[in-house]
């Protein structure tokens, strides 16, 4: 509604569909997100253990999960970038109907494993070479 209010109000004609998007966009500041832009980049650049991060918005940390971890560190921005955004987009439609979006709880974290010792790394790698033959 933000987005179609400053539309009406800065609008001479009937807005084409790609303004009516892009003053939509420009509302998110309204509800506390980041442009979608800036959502990309910050889940590009969030450190692993995701779920540990502080995220300026809970949106943009299930746009990142939805999009692919590996997706936005590995492929090229031309091709991660569409995929974010429509997730993006998606979520924040429905954050809008009132949907609620909740950050994991870091100490549920089960993928996370604490660093092994020197020894044991030591004696996996020995493991490791041993069934793979290697006598290096």
């Amino acid at each position: 509604m933000l987005g179609a209010k400053r539309v009406i109000e800065t609008s001479d004609y009937l807005p084409t569909l790609n303004r009516m998007m892009q003053c939509c966009e420009s509302s998110h500041d309204a509800q506390g997100l980041p442009s979608p832009r800036e959502a990309y980049l910050e889940a590009c650049n969030a450190p692993s253990p995701k779920a540990r991060f502080h995220w300026s918005h809970p949106l943009i940390y299930h746009a990142g999960l939805e999009t692919g971890w590996y997706r936005l560190a590995n492929e090229p921005e031309t091709s991660s970038y569409p995929v974010f955004l429509e997730h993006y987009r998606r979520l924040s439609r429905e954050l809008a109907r009132g949907e609620q979006l909740a950050l994991p709880n870091p100490s549920d974290d089960t993928n996370e494993k604490p660093p092994l010792s020197r020894e044991e790394s030591r004696q996996r790698l020995a493991e490791l070479k041993s069934v793979l033959k290697l006598d290096v």
